[in-house]
């Protein structure tokens, strides 16, 4: 007897076979990712998705489990956080899976960054040897344009970064993502910009007290970007549930430092076209660790 029950995202009637009893589905009319329960549940009516029985579970149903890297239970957006201690092994583990099958779109991604980066940083760099051989004047004025470049350049690496972080969250939770999402996180970034200079003041008070807090609170409250970037906190609500999830991976987190490391090293190494590929890997794996942390990714 087929298994009838609600989407928890979008309220949808759902039917599948009962065979399905205890494996995760997919919504067809939202794409949230729901756990199929044991039996039927009381639902109502008028609002039913049901599937012929030759397209049960197979290759193009959208009900069948999913066959790679773990999923979240929804979309993201109405599922609770949840402090949740994550092991290193199974973060890399789905980051890399997910790494793999949008290898293309990472990379490309990643050089479109980088090549935006690097036009500011060239135009700073010119300035800067105009500044160094012009009259007292003219290195006034190169000076001063080197500066507004350099705070202008901060400004558009916050915000390409937002649009960054919004396409991993968006793979991980097996959503379709684009290139030009790099550029849609424009309703996230004043509430980002504003955690962020926090988050770093926080970290640099600490390190001028003495090194450990720094390095303390920054492993305590490195979750409170991601929970403002995903809309799951206000900004000053995210250090508090940040510091829950710091607390819970203490050990995860010193490990991703150390692995984040060696391989962007490995980057830098392979004649530094590595790097291309190297930094979305290390940017997915702090995603998922994000993930997984706060509840929203279920990691094996």
């Amino acid at each position: 007897m087929p298994i009838e029950f609600s989407c928890p995202s979008c309220q949808k009637l759902l039917r599948v076979p009962d065979a399905a009893a205890g494996k995760q589905a997919k919504c067809p009319e939202c794409g949230a990712i729901a756990d199929v329960p044991s039996d039927s549940v009381n639902v109502g009516a008028g609002q039913e998705q049901s599937f012929s029985p030759d397209n049960q579970f197979g290759e193009t149903n959208p009900y069948a489990a999913p066959q790679s890297t773990p999923m979240p239970e929804s979309s993201g957006s109405d599922v609770p956080v949840v402090p949740t201690p994550v092991e290193i092994g199974s973060v890399f583990n789905a980051a890399f899976e997910v790494w793999k099958a949008n290898l293309g779109l990472l990379v490309g991604v990643t050089l479109i960054v980088f090549m935006i980066s690097g036009v500011f940083s060239a135009g700073s760099t010119i300035l800067n040897l105009v500044a160094e051989q012009g009259e007292e004047e003219v290195k006034l004025a190169a000076a001063l344009g080197s500066f507004m470049i350099s705070l202008i350049s901060t400004v558009v690496n916050i915000f390409l970064g937002i649009g960054q972080t919004q396409i991993y969250l968006r793979l991980l939770r097996g959503q379709s993502a684009q290139v030009g999402d790099l550029f849609g996180g424009g309703s996230r970034f004043l509430p980002t910009l504003a955690v962020s200079i926090l988050f770093g003041l926080a970290v640099g008070v600490g390190t001028v007290l003495c090194i450990i807090p720094g390095l303390v609170v920054g492993a305590l409250f490195w979750p409170c970007y991601y929970l403002v970037v995903d809309n799951k906190s206000k900004v000053i609500d995210s250090f508090t549930v940040a510091q829950k999830i710091g607390t819970a991976n203490i050990g995860t987190t010193i490990l991703l430092v150390l692995l984040g490391i060696g391989i962007n090293l490995l980057g830098f190494l392979a004649c530094g076209v590595g790097i291309l590929f190297a930094a979305p890997l290390v940017g997915l794996l702090w995603t998922t660790a994000y993930l997984g942390g706060a509840g929203q990714m279920r990691l094996p």
